[in-house]
Parts: C-alpha cells; structure tokens; sequence
C-alpha cells in the first residue's frame, strides 16, 4: 500500500506542474485558473507526501520510551 501511496503522491506532484508549465493550445484554461489548480495539485500531493512519510516511514516513537 505504500508503494500505490507514493506512486499517487507522483502524479499528483506531476499532473499540478503540467497544469502549470503547459501550453495554452494544451490546457485551454485562463492563466489565474490553471495558476490556482496547478497550486493545488501541488499542495495536495505535498499533503498526501507528508501522511504517508509519516503512516509508513517514520518509526513510531510510542514503543520506544517503554
């Protein structure tokens, strides 16, 4: 599961910056538009990079003050 995680974390990240470095002809969006959800396909995969960092990489430090 975490491998589909990140794998979803790529596209995101990817399909946010052709929203933003594509060409009018491609995405035919005005600029504000393609600006603001190329942000947000950014963002998003940050967030899903983050919980699944945090689900599936970093060790849990509750066992360890046992």
């Amino acid at each position: 599961m975490k491998y589909v995680s990140l794998l979803m974390v790529l596209l995101y990240f990817g399909f946010g910056l052709y929203v933003l470095l594509s060409n009018p002809q491609q995405i035919p969006f005005p600029k504000e538009y393609k600006y603001i959800l190329g942000g947000l396909l950014l963002f998003y995969g940050i967030i899903r990079f983050v919980r699944a960092y945090q689900q599936y990489f970093k060790k849990s430090r509750r066992y360890d003050e046992d």
